[in-house]
């Protein structure tokens, strides 16, 4: 059962797989088709977009330590362009999971890089 304190910590530290996300964040999916949404659908849209935001935050900030420590650009796993919402990056990550069943069993973190990377790879220098 959830806390109802910290709900999402404790989720997303307990299953950890694609197909954890899979579950608790398809609501995402029917809150872009404007469908009405309950009180505890919109906390796990709130907790889907929080988790996925603070992952991909904590990739820039490891980047910036990694280029600020060792003086060289570090290779990001992914280039997300400043206009794309929390939101889509959420529906990308669904979809990547929807596409590629096979991966879904992989760590939550894994799976997220893998649909990025593909979604937004990198420019090439």
């Amino acid at each position: 059962p959830r806390s109802t304190l910290f709900p999402y910590t404790t989720l997303f530290r307990s299953e950890t797989s694609g197909n954890a996300f899979l579950r608790i964040c398809s609501v995402v999916e029917k809150v872009a088709d404007n469908k009405d949404q309950t009180a505890a659908e919109f906390g796990d849209v709130m907790g889907c977009l929080g988790w996925v935001r603070g992952f991909t935050t904590g990739v820039a900030y490891e980047a910036s330590f990694a280029k600020a420590k060792t003086k060289q650009n570090a290779s990001a796993p992914f280039c997300i362009p400043e206009d794309v919402e929390n939101g889509q990056i959420v529906l990308v990550v669904l979809k990547y999971i929807h596409d590629n069943p096979a991966d879904s069993n992989q760590p939550t973190v894994i799976v997220i890089k893998n649909a990025l990377g593909k979604a937004y790879p990198c420019p090439s220098k």
